[in-house]
């Protein structure tokens, strides 16, 4: 078995949302894959929120026709939570760009390998909100300006720690990826970089559900606070 994982384009997102391929558009770092001609939608977007006061409702809320919040929230606390150390996200997104029909920006997750204890910089006790790709995020940063936007950060991260990545789902997930995978992805290992046996993979494992029984501690509480108090 080799390592695969499914391409971000227009099928791959008709596949998860049921649109017609013909009516998506994605960007990968803001700039548009199908159609260039479209490209001023996402550049819309963008310059919106950074050349708007967030913290004027009526800011915020024209900013919510044009991107979902909740979405783009989830990219962000995702790749907090996970510990992802890349100095910038890269970011992929898509919208429904049915001619005169156009819809909100969406986000979605792509390579996380810079995360979950992968280095000594996304260890479970790393304050990723103080990383490069928070920090000098201007986007993000504006929204921040944002009330509703900070509590909505604040609920999505608290959400994941108890729902997506508590213990007992992380613990599941994990489980069902040895049940499944851990034979192959070992005679794999084996094949193409030297010699590994199931109970290694197992330990690798058992590292990763360390990460998610240690980072609630160090990414909710008073770390959350502090970020969304800025």
């Amino acid at each position: 078995m080799y390592q695969m994982k499914n391409a971000f384009n227009s099928s791959e997102v008709a596949a998860q949302t049921g649109l017609n391929k013909e009516d998506i558009l994605t960007a990968v770092d803001g700039e548009v894959v199908e159609d260039t001609q479209k490209q001023y939608l996402y550049n819309n977007c963008y310059n919106y929120v950074i050349k708007h006061d967030m913290r004027y409702e009526s800011s915020y809320n024209r900013a919510s026709e044009l991107m979902d919040m909740q979405s783009y929230a989830d990219f962000i606390c995702s790749k907090i939570y996970l510990a992802d150390y890349s100095n910038n996200y890269k970011e992929y997104m898509w919208c429904s760009a049915e001619e005169g029909k156009y819809g909100k920006w969406y986000w979605a997750l792509g390579d996380m390998e810079n995360s979950i204890d992968s280095s000594e910089l996304s260890t479970s006790s790393i304050d990723t909100f103080l990383r490069p790709a928070v920090v000098n995020n201007q986007f993000l940063n504006s929204l921040m300006r944002s009330e509703q936007f900070r509590k909505l950060i604040a609920d999505t991260m608290n959400r994941m720690a108890k729902g997506s990545f508590s213990e007992e789902n992380v613990d599941k997930a994990l489980n069902d990826i040895q049940d499944k995978y851990a034979k192959t992805i070992t005679n794999t290992y084996t094949r193409f970089a030297g010699a590994v046996t199931v109970d290694t993979f197992k330990q690798e494992l058992d590292y990763i559900r360390e990460f998610f029984e240690e980072r609630p501690e160090y990414i909710t509480g008073k770390y959350l606070e502090e970020y969304i108090s800025k």
